[in-house]
């Protein structure tokens, strides 16, 4: 058995995407309430037994079966529609009629949702705009036809971005969400949709048409390639991989075929439908009959009274055609969820007790993953230092950081908070292949999202344990935050490793950032509505050797990118990350409490993203010239206004450190030099204490990316750049006989076909004139990152 399970488990951890193989380790987790249930009597404690099947079985057994539809994006007559009230099933539908692309369409969704708790979504977006097609016609129809489909792409991503709300309300509920579109459609590269499959959970579903029933002319079989990208199991296991077999012709699906085919056929409606209304288990494990007594005494299983009006139907279709009517009686009415009822004190305790029946468990077994566990939950596993970037390994979560529901009472706290820490380990030990991997000091905050999740899950399951009957909200959950910069988790600093520009804060970006932004960031009371009180105004450098930071200040106050004062509005402290392609440093300023206190920050306009780039074409005897510029350290050359420096504070130093006799050493200042440097400093008490305050916009606030990526965008547009050459995700697609250009803050890359005979006669760079742009305003180039016509970057 526990061969099988490590062997299941790994192989599903190879097909997973990254972050959609973290939430099914999650699910995977939970709890592992499995062992409590089936295992009676002792357990080996050299086994994995009690752990690995926990893993194994606990996510599949938490899901319940489909107990409504809403069907988003569909005709009147769909036929997933129809064979839901066909067999029963609440069902609801979106229609064109309804606009889900505008405000009325979403929120008319949402309420459906909540009309009908552990409701499905299935979502069927149009797909026209994203065909392949739309690459020759844009070549062939002009500027006219780009208009239109960037407009249509424009509100399909919208309703994209709609419909992840309507699947996360739904998922909260209880439901699950699916999203539908053909497998060739290039909306999948685009980040709204892979955002919508990542954060919802969505593991991708591939399958064929052709052996669902789909056909063309002369009926034949058409191949009609879809995914489907689900957070349902049962569903995915029951069409991914059903692929054509080959051995016959394909039709072609154009015209009316190709809008035929948007209707399901009966054969794909009955699976889709078989798999929402099996309970995981049933599809995963084969029927095991240990996890259907399970389903039948503990869990709510699957919907057995509509699988058999659903075979029922299927005979009836088969033998007689598509039935006329609902093949049953008057519907009986839906008692909803069991999760309506009122929870109760002796239902939670139940739960927990079951709960603490694994814990145990865990805690008494010799095997290296429960150690692990055992030791992550003390707070005893090896730390991990240098900069947090993926979601894991996850830190230790401390129950008292957590904001618990008031159902949940104080005395289980405790013991949620250990089975919370338990799950975190199995998803390290997943993660790191069957070892034990150092975990950092600190969450960040892409990990206390992931910790949200996973306590959400964690009550839901308690809840469902105990037979309850309402299942505790923890989506307010949150971890607090836990500050520590410095803590492990960033590199040591080093001051000569960190770029100081000769002079800082020579370019003025306000005229480039429009009358509304400039206006707000003018005035200090509309940038900050709520005040700076709750900020702290000293803060002291807790980020390495303070001889270091000595040295850096040093550095920047002769660059003009700092200036000391007595006091300051707010402060907050540095950290140094590392760059990748060298052992340089990089200062980031943590501003993070002051963001959260500043006005709505602006979208930074016309950012290129990795997915922008997916409409480039190329071929060998034109392939695409990329050249590139590199604005050196461009945040410490873009001045800040002098009413917002001091709520730019950073650690304090003494005079004593900044002096040739202190911590500086030989980058240290003279008394006379050290006023010059200063605004309101009287005296040179070795031991006065002063803020360095910004003199330009520091990386880590809120509105410097806004403010960066706006000038750099006036200055390639003051180059001859036009607005429609621009790559960025929402935007018009550049022709193709055109310089196309993205900016990326700092960056600006320039993708040009050209034969090795147009190359040739070629001789000037297109960003040419970016250079005398950048020359006019005072932008300095990081020469070593600059190049022209290189065929890969």
């Amino acid at each position: 058995m526990l061969a099988v399970a490590c062997t299941f488990t790994d192989a599903r951890m190879r097909r997973l995407p990254c972050f959609g193989a973290c939430l099914f380790m999650i699910d995977l987790c939970l709890l592992s309430v499995a062992f409590g249930l089936i295992v009676a009597g002792p357990v080996p404690e050299s086994s994995l037994f009690c752990f690995w099947v926990g893993l194994l079985l606990g996510g599949y057994i938490m899901q319940r079966s489909c107990l409504g539809l809403l069907e988003v994006c569909c005709a009147l007559n769909s036929s997933l529609g129809a064979l839901a009230e066909a067999i029963g099933m609440p069902c609801a539908r979106i229609t064109e009629a309804e606009r889900f692309d505008t405000l009325a369409g979403l929120r008319l969704a949402l309420a459906h949702v909540e009309a009908m708790p552990g409701c499905d979504v299935w979502v069927s977006l149009p797909c026209t705009v994203w065909t392949t097609w739309t690459y020759v016609n844009q070549a062939r129809l002009g500027s006219s036809f780009r208009a239109r489909l960037a407009y249509g792409r424009r509100r399909s991503l919208r309703m994209a971005r709609h419909s992840a709300l309507v699947i996360e309300a739904a998922q909260r509920r209880g439901g699950q969400g699916h999203f539908e579109w053909p497998r060739r459609c290039i909306g999948w590269l685009r980040r709204p949709v892979r955002a919508l499959c990542l954060r919802q959970g969505l593991l991708a579903a591939d399958f064929d048409g052709c052996r669902f029933g789909v056909e063309g002319p002369n009926k034949l079989p058409a191949l009609k390639p879809w995914r489907v990208c689900t957070s349902r199991e049962t569903v995915r296991l029951a069409l991914d991989g059903v692929r054509c077999s080959g051995g016959h012709e394909h039709g072609r699906l154009s015209g009316a075929f190709a809008s035929r085919s948007a209707f399901y056929p009966q054969a794909l409606c009955f699976t889709v439908f078989h798999a929402l209304l099996l309970p995981p288990s049933a599809v995963a494990l084969g029927g095991c009959s240990a996890v259907d007594l399970l389903r039948t005494q503990v869990f709510v299983g699957g919907d057995r009274e509509r699988l058999h009006r659903l075979r029922r139907w299927r005979l009836e279709t088969a033998v007689l055609g598509p039935p006329p009517a609902p093949p049953i009686g008057p519907q009986e009415a839906d008692t909803g969820s069991p999760s309506q009822f009122p929870l109760d004190g002796d239902a939670l305790g139940r739960g927990c007790a079951i709960l603490r029946v694994w814990v145990r468990a865990v805690d008494g077994c010799s095997a290296p993953c429960a150690r692990y566990a055992v030791r992550l939950a003390a707070g005893e596993a090896p730390a991990r230092s240098g900069r947090l970037r993926d979601l894991l390994p996850l830190p230790r979560a401390d129950w008292r950081e957590l904001t618990w529901p008031d159902l949940v009472s104080k005395s289980v706290r405790p013991l949620l908070g250990r089975a919370l820490n338990h799950t975190l380990a199995g998803l390290n030990w997943l993660h790191a292949g069957g070892r034990a991997v150092a975990v950092p000091r600190a969450a960040s905050a892409v990990q206390r999202h992931a910790m949200g999740m996973l306590l959400d899950r964690l009550l839901l399951a308690v809840s469902v344990l105990g037979e309850s009957e309402t299942i505790p909200d923890s989506s307010g959950a949150f971890f607090s935050a836990t500050g520590g910069v410095g803590s492990g988790r960033y590199p040591t600093l080093v001051a000569k490793r960190v770029d100081v520009p000769l002079r800082a804060g020579l370019v003025d970006p306000l005229p480039c950032c429009g009358e509304a932004a400039t206006e707000i960031l003018s005035d200090h009371t509309q940038l900050f509505p709520a005040g700076l009180a709750s900020l702290p105004q000293r803060v002291e450098y807790t980020g390495g050797p303070r001889a270091e930071y000595v040295q850096l200040v040093c550095r920047q106050l002769r660059a003009g990118k700092l200036i000391l004062a007595s006091s300051a509005d707010a402060a907050a402290n540095i950290f140094a990350v590392g760059k990748a392609s060298s052992d340089r440093l990089r200062e980031v300023w943590d501003g993070g409490p002051l963001s959260e206190l500043c006005a709505a920050t602006p979208k930074p306009p016309w950012q290129a993203s990795p997915a922008a780039l997916a409409g480039l074409e190329s071929s060998r005897d034109r392939p695409l010239r990329i050249c590139a510029r590199d604005a050196a350290a461009f945040f410490d050359q873009l001045r800040l206004p002098a009413h917002l420096r001091r709520c730019m504070g950073r650690p304090f130093v003494r005079v004593g450190e900044l002096l040739k006799t202190g911590a500086a050493g030989a980058l240290g200042f003279t008394p006379a030099e050290l006023s010059q440097h200063s605004l309101d400093v009287g005296g040179h008490d070795p031991e006065l204490e002063l803020v360095p305050l910004s003199q330009v916009w520091p990386m880590g606030f809120a509105w410097s990316s806004f403010v960066a990526q706006s000038t750099m965008l006036e200055a390639v547009v003051a180059s001859g750049v036009g607005h429609h050459q621009l790559l960025c995700e929402e935007a018009l697609l550049p022709p193709v006989c055109e310089t196309a250009v993205s900016i990326a803050t700092d960056d600006v890359v320039s993708f040009t076909r050209l034969s090795d005979e147009e190359l040739a006669g070629c001789p000037l760079s297109p960003l040419a004139d970016l250079d005398a742009s950048w020359r006019a305003r005072g932008i300095e180039p990081k020469k070593e990152k600059c190049y022209d016509f290189a065929t890969s970057a």
